[in-house]
């Protein structure tokens, strides 16, 4: 390969990165409001909810989707 496709993958890979990252964020900000606003749960509880499910999509979502090659 030769410098300018490794720079296109790297950029690529960045991008797919922070597109997930973006999409957990909307994630947790769903996850926090309606557990806290609509179910009036208590907020500890539902942050801590919110960062297991969060950690474990974000996992996902690297494993299957932007680092799938490596």
């Amino acid at each position: 390969m030769n410098q300018t496709t490794l720079l296109e993958l790297a950029f690529f890979e960045f991008v797919k990165f922070y597109f997930f990252r973006l999409l957990s964020l909307g994630f947790e900000l769903i996850i926090v409001h309606v557990g806290i606003k609509v179910l009036h749960m208590d907020p500890l509880l539902v942050k801590l909810i919110d960062n297991v499910f969060i950690v474990l999509i974000n996992y996902i979502f690297s494993r299957v989707f932007i680092f799938k090659n490596t």
